[in-house]
């Protein structure tokens, strides 16, 4: 069955002021019956002409929209659906499970734009258009019948999957075990996961299905229960809940994955973009890795006056909110152990920012900058480049290995290859 124009998004973005949220009006035009779903949301069965009006606050990220087919209820918050399936409940509050066509956003970002988009990276389940009411002109549609066209090695019940997705490995799901060494209680959350206090010693295990992305684990602490579902904590607090269903307020030090990605790769790293609270390890034990990433340092008790607040150590971002602290250029994620590092000297805005990247790996590597260019860094060897802040960008540092010069300029790599080019 076809039906164009079939679910869609009206979006009412806020004013330039961070203090608006923007507004969200479902609108299903399928000739059927659709369980819309939001993350953050949750979820609602909607029949052919519904509306719904959802909100998210600014400064929201890894956000979806998303419409789930051939549904069963199975209880009161019970769902079981064909496509789109978020662990079996109405109310979401972790993705879905692919095929299905994803509307996504970002809301205060950088120079304090909104981000959006339609993707197919989990593939396609209905026909979809993510339409702005409010300073943009228009917005992405895709009305392409993808299911009635999708080769059948693609082809499932409801759907059409991504090729990435169709591969034998993807049908696990990755196990994580979450552990409090404090000598305090903490309480653990986890988006996909929900949230947990955790006494010293105590673990937790929670799963993510594959493909999941945007995925965060943090603790929160300082922490005083205000209900059955009521939690309100100094640092880590997602909107006062137990259960967290949207990311935590800084400061906290996070642990991010995402799964089955390119190559049917995943990848984990630790992040202070949110500022750091507690000492964190992200230890994998499969799959052909054999160390991840550990902040163990006094960072509250070395954070700056400026930065220092209850209970952790805030980004400048978080605490100037200005575009020469943005955290994508300025904040520095954990590497594998101390392989590739990257020390940030930040000074004032006009001045812009100092990166020294030192090899510490045992073998040569070709670091690479945008901007920068690239150069050969051999073990112990450094290279210091200038960041701008005055023309701030979405900048990016990485090593290459595998290399091979080709000429005078010219660099084919295994990992990490730039055109061919060293620099």
């Amino acid at each position: 069955m076809k039906c164009f124009i079939s679910f869609l998004l009206l979006a009412l973005f806020s004013t330039t002021t961070t203090t608006h949220a923007a507004t969200f009006e479902i609108r299903n035009n399928c000739p059927f019956t659709v369980w819309a779903a939001a993350v953050p949301g949750g979820g609602r069965q909607m029949n052919r002409g519904d509306t719904w009006t959802i909100t998210a606050n600014p400064g929201t990220t890894g956000a979806r929209i998303w419409a789930r087919t051939g549904c069963t209820s199975t209880g009161p918050n019970g769902l079981r659906c064909t496509t789109g399936d978020c662990n079996g409940v109405l109310q979401c509050t972790t993705y879905g499970t692919p095929p299905n066509t994803l509307a996504e956003y970002a809301l205060r970002q950088f120079n304090n734009l909104d981000f959006f988009d339609i993707s197919l990276v989990d593939g396609f389940n209905v026909p979809m258009s993510f339409l702005p009411v409010s300073g943009c002109a228009r917005g992405p549609t895709c009305t392409a019948d993808v299911n009635g066209s999708c080769p059948a090695v693609l082809r499932t019940n409801g759907g059409c999957n991504n090729p990435s997705l169709s591969s034998t490995t993807t049908t696990h799901a990755a196990t994580f075990e979450i552990r409090n060494n404090c000598p305090f209680t903490v309480w653990a959350a986890a988006l996909p996961g929900g949230g947990r206090q955790m006494n010293r010693g105590d673990t937790w295990t929670i799963t993510a299905n594959p493909g999941t992305t945007g995925g965060r684990i943090w603790a929160r602490t300082g922490c005083t229960s205000t209900g059955p579902n009521g939690l309100r904590c100094t640092t880590g607090d997602c909107n006062g809940l137990l259960q967290c269903t949207t990311y935590g307020s800084p400061p906290d030090t996070l642990a991010e994955y995402a799964l089955n990605q390119f190559n049917n790769l995943d990848f984990f790293d630790m992040s202070l973009v949110d500022g750091f609270n507690v000492p964190m390890s992200f230890l994998p034990t499969s799959n052909g890795c054999t160390r991840g990433p550990t902040c163990a340092a006094d960072v509250n008790g070395s954070c700056p006056a400026v930065l220092r607040t209850n209970g952790g150590c805030n980004n400048p971002c978080t605490v100037f909110k200005t575009d020469e602290y943005y955290p994508k250029m300025n904040t520095l994620k954990a590497l594998p152990i101390f392989s590739f590092i990257l020390v940030a000297l930040f000074s004032k805005p006009t001045h812009g920012t100092t990166f020294d990247i030192q090899n510490n790996c045992s073998y040569t590597i070709w670091a690479a900058a945008m901007p920068g260019g690239g150069k050969q860094l051999n073990p112990g060897d450094t290279w210091s480049i200038l960041f701008n802040s005055t023309n701030l960008a979405i900048y990016r540092i990485w090593a290459r290995t595998g290399c091979n010069v080709t000429g005078l300029h010219g660099l084919k790599c295994e990992t990490g290859d730039c055109g061919g080019l060293v620099e």
